[in-house]
């Protein structure tokens, strides 16, 4: 079988044609593959940062408990102190009454007995 040079030149074009699409093919590929290790990167970074996040809202949310125990305890201590102050005015009043109470006492006693002496005369 011998060719011809129309034929050899179609047969160059075709294989031309097969090349540059398997050239093209390969290239393709090789963009893909950058393109996929870019995106692998952006995402591990994106993953620091997401855990970097994380944490500061960690130790935001740590912070706060510490913070609401401490107002927690206070306020019981206030409290503990306000109840002590009522008491403590519960307990002088009650002291001033029955002191006036006493003093009351004292006084018509005495009443009664200068009565009782009188009559007694």
């Amino acid at each position: 079988m011998v060719m011809s040079g129309t034929e050899i030149s179609i047969i160059k074009i075709i294989l031309g044609i097969i090349i540059g699409v398997l050239l093209a093919v390969v290239y393709s590929l090789r963009v893909i593959v950058l393109m996929e290790r870019k995106i692998t990167r952006m995402d591990i970074n994106l993953i620091r940062i997401v855990n970097r996040l994380y944490k500061a809202e960690e130790k935001e949310l740590k912070e706060e408990k510490r913070i609401e125990m401490m107002l927690n305890k206070k306020l019981k201590k206030d409290a503990a102190k306000k109840t002590k102050k009522k008491t403590k005015k519960a307990t002088k009043k009650v002291a001033k009454k029955a002191s006036k109470t006493s003093k009351a006492k004292k006084a018509t006693k005495k009443k009664s007995s200068k009565k009782s002496s009188r009559k007694k005369k």
